[in-house]
């Protein structure tokens, strides 16, 4: 962040996340049970949808797009934010990208990963969701917000996916994730609600304290 003045709570939550994916790296854990998430100061929670496809709870950094005005949307890939896979086992971010905003910190990523999933989150999952918004509060463009929302659309064995909003609170990662759905049989709705999250738009205050 040189020659750019940070707010000392901005820089000490840079800090903190920086801290915990050297810890979550440094780990040799795959699938993490509910007390190790604790110990990390892992927040879960529930990622439930509405019939419509919108969120039932709050804060919700993410709005998705009207299921009746579905149509083509152009993300913009971010190079600058780089996620670096690993092998333990393998998975990668295939897309990272800003949703057209202005003056907007929201992040959306696919990612996919060459593991069978289960309501457990993943050492990849919690790896992706940490480094981009580490990625993001070093942006000196977006010094000004503290918290940096992450929307990741992570797909896993044998045919399945799941959406998870991540972000940091200050204390917490918090982490809020769907159940897994399954792809392996012909589902409309599956299909319409991670269409309508695909397409989404920013929203929430990411500035406050």
């Amino acid at each position: 962040m040189a020659n750019v003045k940070e707010d000392p709570e901005h820089r000490a939550r840079r800090l903190a996340v920086r801290a915990l994916e050297k810890q979550i790296a440094n780990l040799e854990t795959i699938r993490f049970e509910p007390a190790q998430l604790q110990q990390l100061k892992i927040r879960t929670l529930p990622m439930s949808f509405r019939e419509n496809g919108e969120l039932d709870f709050k804060p919700c950094f993410f709005k998705p797009y009207p299921a009746d005005l579905l149509d083509y949307y152009n993300f913009k890939p971010l190079d600058e934010i780089q996620v670096p896979p690993d092998q333990k086992p393998s998975w990668q971010a295939m897309a990272i990208c800003d949703i057209p905003s202005v003056d907007r910190p929201h992040i959306q990523c696919d990612m996919i990963y060459n593991i069978d999933g289960d309501d457990r989150l993943l050492r990849g999952e919690l790896l992706a969701l940490i480094r981009i918004i580490l990625g993001v509060l070093s942006a000196t463009s977006l010094v000004d917000h503290l918290i940096t929302p992450v929307l990741l659309f992570s797909y896993m064995g044998p045919q399945h996916g799941r959406i998870l909003q991540g972000h940091f609170d200050g204390d917490n990662l918090v982490v809020r994730y769907s159940k897994l759905y399954d792809f392996r049989k012909k589902n409309n709705y599956v299909v319409k609600l991670f269409t309508q999250w695909l397409l989404c738009h920013p929203t929430g205050n990411t500035k406050a304290k």
